[in-house]
């Protein structure tokens, strides 16, 4: 429940940002915390820079995670949006875009990720696979009517 209060508020301040248009500290009004919108800009221009993706402005952290530590520079997000996420185009023979995924197996995915939130009205899920630097990227993208979710991992190359 304290997750998604904290998810609840990164979103409604978020809306607030772009309301206002706070760009600085001086910019914001009174009410406004400039730590939290300063941290939330800052990851997403971190993460957008770092998978090499045009990320959607209403876009929220839900999760991140090194696996364990089990792979080497392995990591994880998971975001979500109510825009549809334009993953980079796959670069695989026969696939011209993207590869179309089960959905139930994707949505179990997410889910996992998820802990206690269960996804409902899935319409499509979707995955590319891109390369950017030393690392090879992984997007898994499950379309709601609701909310759009998209689990990023990164790989070291082999």
């Amino acid at each position: 429940m304290k997750k998604l209060f904290m998810i609840y508020m990164l979103s409604m301040l978020s809306t607030i940002f772009l309301l206002y248009g706070c760009l600085t500290e001086e910019k914001c009004p009174e009410f406004i915390k400039w730590d939290v919108i300063s941290k939330q800009i800052y990851w997403y221009k971190k993460l957008s820079e770092e998978v090499g993706m045009n990320l959607p402005k209403d876009l929220v952290l839900l999760n991140h995670s090194n696996g364990g530590g089990r792979l080497d520079k392995y990591y994880e997000w998971l975001v979500s949006s109510s825009s549809i996420f334009e993953l980079p185009i796959m670069n695989q023979p026969g696939i011209i875009r993207y590869s179309e995924m089960p959905i139930y197996n994707s949505t179990k995915v997410i889910e996992s990720r998820l802990k206690k939130i269960k996804l409902k009205d899935v319409d499509r899920s979707y995955l590319s696979e891109w390369e950017k630097g030393e690392y090879l990227f992984r997007g898994l993208a499950v379309v709601s009517s609701t909310k759009n979710y998209l689990l990023i991992e990164r790989y070291t190359r082999k």
